[in-house]
């Protein structure tokens, strides 16, 4: 794990520090090969790049617009400029090589091995214990209350109007089940504090997945060779 933690803060400072666009596009490359071999599906990656578009577009136009420079001629029929088009590929190839560096960052470190880091931090892992132990409990009662009132809301007439006038009772039993659920959950671990708490230190060391760490260590070394 503690490699794949220098890994991991390797790559953010790349996706940072780096300014050169064909390297920008090879990290991004690099990062949605590792995305797809930690199991992540290609629909993950489509999907960022969609979300991604909002910021792209206004990016090429703002650039394109209001950069000075070498107008494009053919086939745009806008005042684009050629400068201003670089500029804008430029940051968007940025703006994306850090969003996917991120992803791939919070992939390599699964969620135990998180909270193992968060619990070393001095003054933030004394005061997230027990909101580390009620949050994967909560997720999965609110998970679980969702689909149940998805179920009823679909059990519903089907007349427009009568499904959006039963919306705010489902929406405020949701809240109610899960403020109850939450409740319970506290009072539980508040009753088994000490196995909980003991069971979360012991669950991860930082030699954990030494065998994959090796390989992300090796990714590293070429890394900062090639950057430096």
């Amino acid at each position: 794990m503690f490699l794949r933690l220098c890994f991991a803060l390797s790559l953010l400072l790349w996706s940072l520090l780096l300014t050169d666009l064909l390297a920008m596009i090879l990290l991004t490359c690099l990062c949605c090969m590792l995305l797809l071999l930690q199991g992540a599906q290609a629909t993950l990656l489509i999907r960022s790049f969609r979300l991604l578009l909002w910021l792209f577009v206004p990016i090429t136009l703002f650039q394109g617009l209001f950069t000075p420079g070498m107008y494009v001629q053919y086939p745009i029929a806008l005042p684009l400029t050629f400068e201003g088009l670089q500029r804008a590929l430029w940051l968007c190839s940025h703006l994306l090589l850090m969003f996917i560096a991120a992803l791939t960052c919070f992939r390599l470190l699964q969620s135990d091995e998180w909270r193992f880091l968060l619990l070393r931090v001095p003054w933030l892992g004394q005061r997230s214990v027990a909101y580390m132990l009620l949050l994967p409990e909560l997720r999965a009662v609110a998970r679980q209350t969702l689909q149940e009132q998805r179920v009823a809301w679909l059990e519903q007439p089907e007349v427009w109007y009568i499904k959006w006038q039963c919306f705010p009772r489902l929406l405020v039993e949701s809240l109610h089940k899960m403020f109850k659920a939450s409740k319970d959950e506290a009072f539980a671990l508040w009753s088994n504090w000490s196995m909980r708490v003991k069971t979360l230190h012991t669950s991860v060391t930082w030699f954990d997945g030494l065998r994959l760490d090796f390989f992300y260590a090796a990714l590293c070394g070429l890394g900062w060779w090639v950057y430096v």
